[in-house]
């Protein structure tokens, strides 16, 4: 396993130090920021809050996008829920809240434009993902395992200043020592309302097959608003409401994207 993690993070290096070489050949850059906070009882008499905070640099070259997304804090007060997964034990799980906080996983991904649209014809995209352990399992902010993940988007004209979204994925989840999770299927599916040339808002339902046989399926409503203020900086705030004990009750949060 270790020789795994070396691979795989040599892997995300390699990724990391291309992008400027590409960007130089024919690319365009993008940065953004965010946070997230949620709070839910996952199923049990216990809260858990997670605070976090991402930072994903993307290399656009010609149809590929290529990022690396990491989370520079996470902030975690746990009963027996891994952030992303959910419940990781039964009952005899240590139920002591405690207050652990550090870096979060690394994910490296790549997304190949299959169709680009035009007209009402669809944008369909393709994207593998690999996560990479850098969370503490020990302080449960993750699993200390990698993750594998390939998805298809679609983006459909449905009316005038209307757009439809969908997505289809299967994630395989690496097993921790002792725990044993289940690879699982999610998908998405929403629309977003063009306002104005500056302003869109939509909304997604999401779902999730359980992650172990003490979780529950994810089921969570999303709704969103994004401004463009010009041609480089956009920033988008949303909130979520959990419909299943695999999710989180509620959350909010915000991203900042500035391309170049």
């Amino acid at each position: 396993m270790k020789n795994k993690k070396l691979a795989l993070g040599a892997v995300a290096f390699g990724c990391y130090v291309c992008l400027p070489a590409m960007a130089q050949q024919d690319g365009d850059w993008s940065w953004s920021l965010g946070f997230d906070y949620s709070e839910g009882d996952y199923g049990s008499r216990e809260t858990t809050e997670i605070l976090y905070v991402p930072f994903t640099r993307t290399l656009r070259h010609r149809a590929l996008d290529l990022s690396i997304h990491a989370a520079l804090r996470e902030h975690y007060r746990p009963g027996n829920v891994v952030p992303d997964i959910g419940p990781v034990g039964g009952p005899s799980a240590d139920p002591r809240r405690t207050t652990e906080s550090g870096i979060g996983d690394l994910i490296a991904s790549a997304t190949h434009n299959l169709l680009p649209g035009g007209g009402e014809a669809p944008i369909i995209d393709l994207t593998g993902k690999v996560k990479l352990p850098t969370a503490s399992r020990s302080k449960g902010l993750g699993t200390g395992e990698p993750d594998f993940a390939a998805q298809v988007d679609v983006y459909k004209p449905m009316a005038p200043k209307v757009t439809g979204l969908g997505t289809f994925g299967y994630t395989i989840l690496g097993d921790p020592p002792g725990v044993d999770l289940r690879n699982v299927f999610y998908a998405s599916l929403g629309a977003v309302y063009q306002i104005d040339s500056q302003t869109s808002a939509g909304g997604t339902l999401d779902i999730r097959q359980r992650t172990s046989r003490f979780g529950d399926p994810q089921r969570e409503l999303v709704g969103f608003i994004s401004y463009r203020a010009d041609a480089n900086w956009r920033v988008q705030g949303y909130a979520v409401r959990g419909l299943a004990d695999g999710s989180p009750d509620w959350g909010i949060g915000a991203v900042v994207v500035r391309q170049y």
